[in-house]
């Protein structure tokens, strides 16, 4: 094994034990990508760390430029790059960061899309739930919207983090945990589905809490596959993400408080979550009519 892909192996072992499964996974794949970029670019089979160079690094992402990768992307793999020779710095491997000052691409600012209380409590009302399929979807909408996760905090799931109650134990990223409540319909519908799940009387792996027919893990594409079609007829671009943006708008829309709402999320900085103030324009323009003195 060449010294860079031994260097890669220890990063993905650091980036394991720090960050979400869909982190450390993005962080490989883009750090492969630049490893192959390398081999054609310096039409050499190993490149080694003393290959690396900014310039080599321009190249990548000129490369990436021509081959229509959008600016999300391209940002995303500078990012990756960054840390990885920021890791290897820190270790001494190398005596500077090459992918350091290294210009982004400016990414667009937009707001989450909006899902009206009415038009979600529709669809979730109306969704079936007679076979083990429909209770799990149905179950895993509800906790989606019910608790704000992110997809891979609720594939990550566990049976013992729900264990009947009214919460839900939830490793967020860096390993952090929390305790999230859960409400009324996500508690019916949790538990309707793990009724049907013990019947099928199949051994699941690691205790998971959300499994295929089979009592396998859920991929994410077929979870964000599964979402896309229960919220099809409001738009064929929702994904499990809005539903975390939607359960955090409408707590906010209800009066709840900001530091709270960030608590709920798991956000470290209370920056990520304030997002959700500049969701709702004419609740403010409601809330600055009953409150300023010349409004």
């Amino acid at each position: 094994m060449s010294d860079i892909r031994r260097q890669i192996k220890e990063f993905d072992q650091y980036a394991q034990s720090c960050y979400s499964p869909h982190t450390s996974q993005a962080y490989h794949r883009d750090i492969f990508d630049y490893l192959s970029f390398l081999i054609d670019y310096l039409a050499k089979d190993e490149p080694e760390l003393g290959d690396i160079d900014r310039l080599s690094i321009r190249h990548y992402i000129a490369s990436l430029h021509r081959t229509g990768k959008s600016s999300a992307t391209i940002h995303r793999r500078i990012a990756s790059l960054n840390n990885f020779f920021e890791f290897l710095r820190r270790r001494g491997r190398i005596d500077k960061n090459p992918a350091r000052g290294v210009a982004r691409p400016k990414l667009k600012s937009g707001l989450p899309p909006f899902i009206s209380e009415d038009d979600l409590g529709k669809i979730l009302d109306g969704l079936p739930h007679n076979t083990f399929i429909q209770k799990r979807d149905r179950a895993m909408l509800e906790v989606f919207y019910g608790s704000g996760l992110r997809l891979a905090e609720l594939i990550g799931l566990k049976s013992k983090d729900f264990e009947g109650g009214s919460f839900l134990r939830v490793l967020g990223k860096r390993n952090k945990q929390r305790i999230v409540p859960l409400g009324k319909r996500a508690l019916e519908a949790l538990r309707e589905y793990i009724a049907s799940r013990q019947e099928l009387n199949l051994p699941f792996p690691d205790a998971l809490l959300f499994v295929s027919r089979r009592g396998k893990r859920l991929e994410r594409r077929y979870i964000q596959r599964r979402v896309k079609s229960a919220l099809e007829s409001l738009s064929s671009e929702f994904s499990p993400h809005d539903l975390r943006h939607a359960f955090a708008t409408h707590m906010m829309r209800r009066g709840a408080d900001l530091r709270a709402i960030q608590e709920l999320l798991g956000h470290a900085n209370l920056t990520s979550t304030q997002i959700y103030t500049h969701l709702c324009p004419t609740d403010l323009q409601e809330v600055y009519s009953r409150a300023h003195p010349r409004a």
